[in-house]
């Protein structure tokens, strides 16, 4: 074999032999980015607290008991079973600052022990007796810690955990160590054990001392308690938020200074650190931005209520802004092929729709999100409400944002959803393409920024091959050197496709 060999860069080899290189077939490396992932501080009673955890839709059902405390069909996960008819993955953040709920429970006085072998483990010694049987060796000690069991998260839903203490039939000097949730008292953890030293942390609760267990009838956990959430709570949260990458960020309340605080927080990350997501809020069209929604329409109750149970949900004020959770999981979960206008709500609360059409033409201009239905809430009788949630009535107006200032650089156009998706989908993508493979990697050359300008050309094509835009002309991409040596400037035009909405028809009747 000759003593040359290897790659080339180029074709300046002293030694004789095969120098050999393999390159890709140039293809497309602008795959689009996911979508579908929506992040909020839902007021939780159970679960991870003071940072961000991660529910994937398909764990949802599933998974809810441990990471929440309640089963997917409970009432306590309604709003996220809303957000969950559109997202694909929530991030959730809960503030660290509840308590938890915690209970001792008294050991035995004395305690039986056993010899352990190198390991740890027990290894009873034998005696022999007069009469040539044997028998285990044991002594007893006096235990001196009692049973000390701590809910692992803060929230009142820690009052609902039950330890029970049985005697263990299958194994003698054993004791089964349950742990209960819940007004259904299901079981989640059993452990056998001779010394509760030797119980192990379960998903719910933290276990701790020393001694020999002790029988009972079962012994409630106490003191878990939720914290009002505050405007601090908020600050926190944006500020771990500023981190994470999603789709649309939620707020579901009520309070102004709060929804001007995600407000400010959105344009920030939108147009100074160009991240682009979606906010959703109730009833806040002074936003009058892009990239947040109002939701206008309140929530009057939940499908199945009697008349009493209703009044009590419309008594909450904070309960009238329900419906940013459905919106927010739609907003997010929506193609950007898609748009959420006419799009029937399949969702568990009931809305108020006595809105007159004279007044949703003003809310439109407005910038409002809004939802219709042919029949008009609020309802009184249960059984209107269930047939009129079974037969979805309830319908998206139109997919607008706030934005109504239109300029003639800044048009209607952006005051539509589905054009902000396209574009904010054309935004992410292309500036992950360039970090991901040119950034520091490809020369600032005509050679290198032809090769960007094909990528880009073809990332277009891949959105229109999608319908989401149209009439794309490659011509129409400019990629040249800008001043520095490093910089490289694009422009563009783009045409994005927007769905049927309004329907012009003229009939000649001969």
């Amino acid at each position: 074999m000759a003593l040359g060999g290897g790659k080339f860069v180029t074709y300046n080899k002293i030694l004789p032999g095969s120098y050999i290189n393999f390159v890709s077939l140039p293809r497309a490396l602008g795959a689009l980015s996911e979508r579908g992932v929506v992040m909020g501080m839902i007021p939780l009673t159970w679960g991870p607290a003071g940072k961000v955890f991660v529910i994937e839709a398909e764990d949802f059902q599933t998974d809810t008991l441990e990471l929440l405390g309640y089963a997917f069909t409970d009432p306590e996960m309604l709003y996220l079973r809303e957000l969950f008819k559109g997202a694909r993955t929530v991030k959730l953040y809960r503030p660290d600052t509840g308590a938890k709920a915690s209970a001792v429970m008294p050991v035995a006085e004395l305690t039986k022990a056993y010899l352990q072998d190198e390991s740890g483990n027990i290894d009873p010694a034998y005696l022999t007796l007069s009469d040539g049987n044997s028998t285990e060796a044991y002594f007893y000690m006096r235990s001196q810690i009692d049973l000390a069991v701590t809910a692992r998260y803060p929230g009142s839903r820690g009052n609902d955990i039950k330890i029970v203490i049985q005697n263990d039939i299958d194994a003698p000097d054993y004791y089964l160590v349950n742990t209960l949730i819940g007004a259904d008292n299901r079981v989640v953890d059993q452990q056998s054990v001779r010394n509760v030293a030797d119980l192990k942390a379960n998903p719910y609760v933290l276990f701790s001392g020393d001694g020999q267990p002790i029988e009972n009838a079962g012994v409630y956990l106490t003191g878990g308690a939720d914290a009002a959430i505050t405007g601090a709570d908020h600050s926190d949260f944006l500020d771990l938020a500023e981190s994470e990458l999603f789709t649309t960020l939620l707020y579901a309340g009520i309070d102004d200074i709060t929804k001007s605080l995600y407000t400010e927080f959105t344009k920030r990350l939108r147009d100074d650190e160009g991240c682009k997501f979606t906010t959703v809020l109730y009833d806040y069209a002074d936003a009058d931005f892009e990239g947040v929604i109002s939701v206008k329409n309140k929530c009057v109750g939940i499908a199945g209520q009697d008349e009493a149970e209703q009044a009590a949900w419309e008594d909450e004020a904070a309960n009238a802004a329900a419906l940013v959770y459905w919106t927010a999981g739609q907003t997010a979960g929506t193609e950007i092929n898609e748009s959420l206008t006419n799009k029937v709500y399949d969702g568990e609360l009931l809305i108020d729709t006595k809105i007159k059409k004279s007044e949703y033409k003003q809310l439109i201009q407005d910038g409002q999100f809004l939802f219709y239905g042919e029949i008009r809430a609020p309802y009184r009788t249960a059984n209107v409400i269930e047939d009129a949630n079974a037969k979805g009535t309830v319908k998206v107006v139109v997919d607008i944002n706030t934005f109504t200032s239109f300029q003639p650089d800044k048009n209607s156009d952006f005051s539509n959803n589905q054009v902000i998706r396209v574009i904010d989908q054309i935004a992410t993508d292309t500036a992950r393409i360039f970090d991901q493979y040119y950034l520091g990697k490809v020369q600032n050359d005509q050679t290198g920024r032809n090769l960007f300008w094909t990528e880009l050309v073809r990332y277009r094509e891949i959105l229109q091959g999608m319908r989401a835009i149209q009439n794309f002309d490659p011509e129409s991409i400019v990629v040249k050197k800008g001043i520095e040596k490093g910089d490289v400037i694009v422009e563009e035009v783009i045409e994005p496709v927007g769905t049927m909405d309004k329907l012009y028809l003229t009939t000649v009747v001969a």
